[in-house]
């Protein structure tokens, strides 16, 4: 018995198959961020990483902006770190409330006055990120 395979070349059925993929990418997408929170509360995110700042000089402009994507649950930022690319523990107790940004900058006082942005400071030894790529 031949078994016969329908190849179909029509546009609709492609449109719609691209359409229910991109449609179940994007429920993945939004309901990730839930699935986590539900699974033990809101997880940081880092959000921007600043490795090599258009300024002349040493790179003191340098950042890493951390998000907690949750509208409604603070994190409790305290035993959490960074070892790679560069140094610095949150301190103990220290809370990122819902929908809020913190950032760890190479040089606190100097992203403070060119942005008007507080900042952490990372670890004084690192000075600076690879501007060749690295994990963080």
């Amino acid at each position: 018995m031949a078994v016969r395979i329908f190849v179909s070349n029509n546009l609709h059925m492609k449109k719609h198959l691209l359409y229910t993929t991109l449609t179940v990418i994007a429920a993945i997408i939004t309901i990730c961020p839930v699935l986590a929170q539900s699974a033990g509360g809101p997880l940081p995110v880092i959000t921007e990483i600043m490795y090599n700042p258009p300024e002349s000089g040493n790179d003191s402009l340098e950042f890493v902006e951390v998000y907690n994507p949750s509208l409604v649950s603070p994190i409790n930022m305290g035993g959490f770190y960074f070892s790679s690319g560069f140094t610095f523990s949150f301190p103990t107790n220290f809370v990122l409330g819902p929908d809020q940004y913190v950032i760890i900058a190479g040089d606190s006082v100097i992203f403070e006055s060119t942005f008007g942005v507080e900042a952490l400071e990372w670890d004084g030894a690192t000075t600076q990120l690879s501007n060749n790529g690295e994990g963080i």
